[in-house]
């Protein structure tokens, strides 16, 4: 299809990848306009600016609402007048680590019980840092196919042996890794995955992981992002389901953009890593570090998501969870994955998923759209992730405007092929 005659309900991303041209215009006008159109009918869910606190949201990933949190807002006005130190004004490798961020990596090592921790100024960057700082070339990499951006752009950076297997798939693991190995039993051998994955909501088998790990004489490298704090009695997501405090060769990676209510990320695992990251790690060395704010306020976050009070919104983010996927099934809705905050509600076709964006983000609700190719073409998804400060209310209110934002659209699709 000629990238000039896509329509607003057609076509991805994807079709604009191979750009060329000698001027900006040249190389990037067709995918503006294309872009363009869907903005124009209001179908361009990318980018757009909106009031986290409008009453229907249901599209950030503020999993206990702590960016709200009335404690955490008073402990900055605190610090910022006790401290008046808002920047660390250097790269951590040089000058810009401070006290918040000792105290804050220490308490973090103990949380995930390792020996240590690097803060990184995103949870993007901690990944890619991980990855690309302790991997090189002659090193082999097995990772889940739907592993997240920052950990496949890495991988695809750090080494030419990059294998994928299927996503949670286990047996394919182990097939990708005895051939590894078999190839090359002296370099390191790196299996890298998610505790959670967003798009699909699901986990792998991680007792099962980890006998393959230990097996293949294989390092693991695992992103907590989604889950950490979020889930288990313990507040550990996925991690309670196996103790890592004596595992030599686990790197756990994760973000504090979902559980915490601020920016930033992390990198813990064994003592020989530190260093080792400090000066090979190209997002820990070339960036700014996490600032002395930003520390205080994922340092007072974890303090209250491993308390009597932490406890209390997981249990609550679970009850709106089931009482959640429950609506959208009586109201005919099709909901993919396990029951977590992220309820990846199963649409379709693009066209159709693009329609009801229109309409229900018109009427105030947001949500994310999800389409091709960060998802299969024709299984484009709503992700409806919950909050533990939500209310049942705004939940039916939300699911309701779903149910007849769709019922219009698929009387407008069969209008049109009459």
């Amino acid at each position: 299809m000629s990238l000039q005659i896509l329509g607003p309900f057609e076509g991805s991303g994807l079709n604009f990848m191979n750009f060329s041209g000698k001027t900006l215009a040249e190389r990037y006008a067709p995918f503006n306009q294309w872009g363009m159109l869907r903005e124009e009918q209001h179908l361009w869910p990318f980018g757009l600016t909106h009031d986290s606190r409008r009453a229907m949201n249901f599209g950030t990933q503020d999993y206990l609402g702590f960016s709200q949190n009335q404690a955490i807002i008073n402990s900055v006005r605190e610090f910022i007048e006790k401290h008046g130190i808002i920047h660390s004004a250097g790269s951590p490798t040089l000058t810009g680590r401070t006290v918040w961020t000792d105290q804050l990596e220490e308490k973090l090592a103990a949380v995930l019980k390792q020996k240590t921790c690097l803060v990184f100024p995103s949870g993007w960057m901690a990944c890619f840092g991980a990855v690309s700082g302790l991997i090189n070339g002659k090193d082999t990499i097995v990772m889940d196919a739907l592993a997240h951006n920052c950990l496949q752009l890495a991988a695809r950076l750090s080494s030419q042996n990059l294998y994928k297997f299927n996503h949670n798939d286990m047996a394919h693991l182990e097939e990708i890794l005895e051939k590894s190995r078999q190839m090359d039993d002296k370099n390191g051998l790196f299996v890298i995955t998610e505790t959670l994955f967003s798009m699909n909501s699901d986990a792998p088998d991680l007792r099962r992981l980890m006998e393959l790990v230990h097996k293949y004489e294989a390092i693991l490298i695992i992103d907590t992002a989604h889950d950490l704090g979020v889930i288990g009695e313990k507040g550990l997501g996925l991690l309670e389901t196996y103790d890592m405090h004596n595992e030599k060769n686990v790197i756990i990676c994760g973000a504090f953009s979902k559980a915490f209510g601020t920016n930033g990320g992390f990198v813990a695992g064994p003592e020989e890593i530190r260093k080792q990251l400090t000066i090979m790690s190209p997002t820990y060395i070339f960036s700014t570090g996490a600032s002395p704010l930003q520390c205080h306020v994922a340092s007072k976050s974890l303090d209250l998501i491993f308390s009597e009070e932490g406890s209390r919104l997981r249990r609550r983010l679970k009850e709106l969870v089931y009482f959640t996927v429950d609506k959208f099934h009586k109201n005919g809705f099709t909901v993919n994955g396990k029951p977590t905050q992220i309820v990846p509600v199963l649409i379709g076709h693009e066209r159709i998923a693009r329609m009801i964006f229109r309409n229900v983000f018109d009427q105030g609700l947001l949500i994310n759209l999800v389409e091709f190719p960060a998802v299969p073409k024709g299984k484009a998804i709503f992700r409806f992730q919950l909050m533990a400060t939500h209310q049942e209310a705004e939940i039916e209110k939300a699911i309701e405007l779903m149910k007849v934002a769709r019922v219009k659209v698929e009387k407008e699709m069969m209008e049109l092929i009459d």
